[in-house]
Formats: structure tokens, C-alpha cells, sequence
């Protein structure tokens, strides 16, 4: 875990140092990566019942347990 952090940490060092069109651009790349995690905010409207077993294979381990 602690290799992850490290990781982490070096990632916000990097985007300090982003220009303002650099950020724009990570902000857009993010906002991308969210509605690819669609599924997920289909759970909390309505039932867990709902998402299909093939988008639920597609889950992390993380939320899988946590539909569980």
C-alpha cells in the first residue's frame, strides 16, 4: 500500500505544476473517467438489482464488495 501512496503523492506534486491548459485538459480527462463509472451511480438511484451482471463484472473489486 505504501508503493500507492507514493504514487499518489507524486501524481498531486505533478499537478501543481500543470499550466492552466494542462489542468483544463486533466479536468476534461477525469470528467471522461466519471461517466465511464456510470454504472456505479445507477446503483444508488435505484436497485443494486438493476445493473447487469456483465457491468457489474466490470466493477472493482472495492465496489463489488460494497454492492455486496
Amino acid at each position: 500500500m505504501s508503493d500507492h501512496v507514493a504514487s499518489f503523492e507524486t501524481i498531486l506534486e505533478s499537478v501543481d505544476t500543470l499550466s492552466a491548459t494542462e489542468l483544463e485538459t486533466l479536468q476534461a480527462y477525469i470528467t471522461r473517467s466519471r461517466q465511464k463509472q456510470a454504472p456505479t451511480s445507477k446503483a444508488s438511484k435505484g436497485s443494486i438489482f438493476e445493473i447487469p451482471y456483465e457491468e457489474y463484472l466490470k466493477f472493482s473489486e472495492t465496489e463489488q464488495e460494497a454492492l455486496q
